[in-house]
Formats: structure tokens, sequence, C-alpha cells
């Protein structure tokens, strides 16, 4: 089933579509009856960022870096499927992802220094 047509089954279904993207796709997100916020086109639940908590400070550096590491690893198993042009796409994702954590490892090694908690 198409994109289009798994969307138009979730609006016909009840369901409501949100102005936040999926963050893994980027298509809308639909929130249904049941409160359940889900990316139709990744067939996964996801949490709008307006409804997370935000971590405490402390634990907000290796929350954020296993997120990344999560998403180095589905990039990674995509990478193999991959055509030539998708492939660049994900190089790129997979570099930023590598550029984030050793942005992460380089604050946490400055707030050690400092004696930071």
């Amino acid at each position: 089933m198409s994109d289009v047509k798994k969307m138009a089954e979730a609006l016909r279904s009840g369901a409501t579509m949100l102005a936040e993207p999926c963050p893994t796709c980027g298509s809308p997100l639909f929130r249904f009856r049941s409160g359940e916020v889900k990316c139709v086109n990744c067939d996964k639940i996801v949490m709008p960022v307006a409804e997370q908590r935000p971590p405490e400070p402390a634990s907000a550096m290796p929350l954020l870096e296993k997120e990344v590491l999560g998403l180095l690893s589905e990039y990674g198993g995509r990478l193999e499927k991959a055509d030539f042009q998708e492939a660049g796409k994900l190089l790129a994702q997979i570099d930023a992802c590598l550029t984030v954590i050793q942005k992460i490892r380089a604050l946490g090694q400055s707030s050690s220094a400092r004696g930071a908690p």
C-alpha cells in the first residue's frame, strides 16, 4: 500500500494528522482515537516532542548519545540494502551522527575536567 493510501486510511479511521513530522522518515504523524501517535509510513508509535518530559540535565548527554547510537545502528542496517543515491544520503546521516557523538563525548570530558557532576 502506498504512503498516501496509508494516510488516507488513517484519516478514514478517525485519526488526526498532526503538524509534527516523523523523526525517522519525515512523513506526517497521526493521532489515533486511542491517543496513540503513529507514523503510518514507518508503522512506528512516536511520542511527539511536545509531550516528552525533558531529561534531567545530568542524564541528558548519556541519553542523547544512546539515541544517536541507535540511529547509527538503524542507518547501518538500511545501508546494506540501499541503492547508490540512498547510500549517499545515509552516509551523510551517519557522518552527522558521528559528529554529534564526538561533541557529546567532548562535552563530557570538559565537564569532568571542571569537576562538574
